[in-house]
């Protein structure tokens, strides 16, 4: 062995403490050099050159379970830190080693250790997307749901900002705080509505998220949605009842006005259509774009009519299967193609 080759060496200033060889040996997951290390007194709290991690870290972080509990044998904290105030948990999170979190958690770890800027285990496997590790931190680690890092995200703003909709359910199943705000002042719904996650923001408003909820510049989910341009997600936010009229807040704030600047006529239509109004002190913003018909700039003052909300109530009823059902209705063809509206793409 490698091991009796290093103890022989006859260099009187080798000492096997101060090297790194427990940490390559926990790397490569071999038990048999961790045994010999350790019984020439090697230190199973070594620090690595890399943000001073543990042999126990670097186990974890390689799902070797076996040397890991070779460790643990031998003396290892099982909650010690490396530079970043990261345990075993977090590291085993990082990879998704569901069954190396549940030896950790049987063997006494800490499910809500959090490491330097306030993110635990739980945090870090709901923005990773690991469902499995998410579970057993839940139910076997009984982490706390509701835990918010230094800039205050919960583990539901993590899973929601990276779309892992299964998660979302599991965190709002075990009481997770959907209307919680980051430092920020967005809640989740901010952040599903401006990454177009609509089977997400329909599953925040089933469980009651309050869909007018402003950040901290006072913009709500409509304003992310609009001005990201996901028209389904601002189909959806209309069908709960959120404002399109924000007349309180600067001209550039009225979501129409928003849509026009990035030139999305879809939206634009979508939003006239539901009674947004266009202020009169925003004429000049619009003409910024060329791509804004003639017509809607003409238009800039005019409020919605009779005609446009009746529209846009029988499109409410209709949809998603909007064109289909309109064609079945006994009115006029001419009537059909104006509630149809074929050119918007929200269904």
């Amino acid at each position: 062995m490698w091991v009796k080759s290093l103890l022989a060496f006859p260099d009187k200033d080798f000492d096997i403490r101060k090297g790194s060889y427990m940490c390559q040996a926990s790397e490569k997951g071999d038990v048999g050099i961790l045994v010999e290390l350790l019984a020439a007194g090697a230190d199973t709290n070594e620090k690595s050159l890399n943000c001073e991690k543990r042999p126990l870290h670097i186990c974890a972080e390689y799902g070797h379970l076996d040397a890991l509990a070779t460790l643990l044998n031998y003396g290892a904290d099982i909650d010690q830190l490396d530079a970043h105030k990261r345990t075993a948990m977090h590291f085993a999170s990082q990879q998704g080693h569901d069954s190396l979190i549940q030896w950790l958690i049987d063997h006494g770890a800490h499910a809500d250790q959090i490491e330097m800027d306030g993110y635990s285990p739980l945090h870090v496997a709901s923005c990773l997307g690991y469902e499995k590790v998410c579970k057993s931190l839940l139910t076997i680690g009984k982490a706390e749901v509701n835990l918010l890092s230094n800039d205050s995200w919960s583990s539901l703003h993590m899973a929601v900002s990276y779309g892992h909709l299964e998660i979302v359910k599991m965190l709002l199943s075990f009481g997770a705080y959907h209307s919680k705000k980051t430092a920020e002042g967005e809640t989740a719904l901010h952040m599903a509505s401006a990454k177009g996650f609509t089977d997400m923001v329909q599953v925040l408003l089933d469980h009651g998220t309050h869909v007018e909820s402003c950040n901290n510049h006072e913009a709500t989910p409509m304003h992310y949605a609009v001005f990201y341009g996901h028209i389904k997600v601002v189909y959806c936010l209309l069908k709960a009842g959120a404002s399109i009229n924000f007349l309180h807040l600067p001209a550039i704030s009225c979501p129409v006005n928003l849509s026009a600047m990035r030139g999305d006529q879809d939206m634009m239509d979508l939003l006239r259509c539901a009674g947004c109004v266009v202020r009169k002190d925003t004429a000049f913003l619009l003409h910024l774009r060329k791509n804004i018909s003639a017509q809607y700039r003409d238009e800039i003052s005019r409020f919605p009519s009779l005609r446009d909300l009746c529209i846009w109530k029988i499109r409410l009823v209709l949809a998603p299967d909007l064109q289909r059902k309109t064609r079945l209705l006994p009115l006029p063809e001419v009537l059909k193609d104006i509630i149809v509206l074929s050119h918007l793409k929200i269904s």
